[in-house]
C-alpha cells in the first residue's frame, strides 16, 4: 500500500456533503438594511474624502444581509466605480454603513 492510499484512510469522512455549510447559512442573522440619515450621509462622505491610502481603518458595511466589520489598511478608493479596499477585502461605498480610525 502506497503512502497516499494509506493516509486516505485517515481522512475525515462527510456522509451528509454540504450539511455543516446548510446549518451556518441557516445559522446567520437577516437584518433589514439602514437608511442613514442625510447628516449621517453626510459625515460619511466628509470621512471617505478625508481618508487616505495605507491609513488604518474599520469600517462596518452591509453584505449578504447583514452588517459585516472589516479592518486594516486602505489600499485602494475609486470613486467612479464605488468601492474601496482594505487589505484583501473590496467593499462597495454604497454599503458602508460607518468609518473609524484605528
Amino acid at each position: 500500500m502506497e503512502n497516499f492510499d494509506r493516509a486516505k484512510q485517515f481522512l475525515p469522512f462527510d456522509a451528509l456533503a454540504g450539511f455543516k455549510e446548510a446549518i451556518m447559512e441557516k445559522e446567520k442573522i437577516i437584518v433589514d438594511r439602514k437608511e442613514l440619515s442625510e447628516e449621517a450621509q453626510e459625515e460619511l462622505s466628509r470621512k471617505l474624502n478625508s481618508l487616505e491610502l495605507g491609513e488604518e481603518i474599520k469600517v462596518v458595511h452591509y453584505k449578504n444581509k447583514q452588517y459585516k466589520i472589516d479592518r486594516g489598511e486602505l489600499k485602494q478608493i475609486n470613486r467612479i466605480q464605488r468601492f474601496i479596499i482594505i487589505g484583501n477585502v473590496k467593499i462597495a461605498i454604497d454599503n458602508i454603513f460607518r468609518i473609524y480610525d484605528l
